[in-house]
């Protein structure tokens, strides 16, 4: 995992913890001042693959750490 992808799952963990849900790639990217989306979504669809996330498809925030 690169330093980035951990940033990006650790931020997702926290936002978890504080709010509930997951954060929209807006929010990552502005968290993390990450350039654009685009990027945001590299990284996610890297961790997915990896089997650190889940995507449910067509649902908004719908990020799942897997354990």
């Amino acid at each position: 995992m690169t330093k980035r992808q951990k940033e990006v799952l650790d931020f997702i963990l926290a936002f978890w913890a504080e709010k509930g849900y997951s954060p929209s790639y807006e929010d990552i990217a502005n968290a993390l001042g990450i350039s654009s989306k685009s990027n945001v979504h590299r990284i996610i669809y890297a961790l997915v693959n990896r089997g650190f996330l889940k995507n449910q498809p067509r649902k908004s925030r719908s990020l799942l750490v897997v354990d």
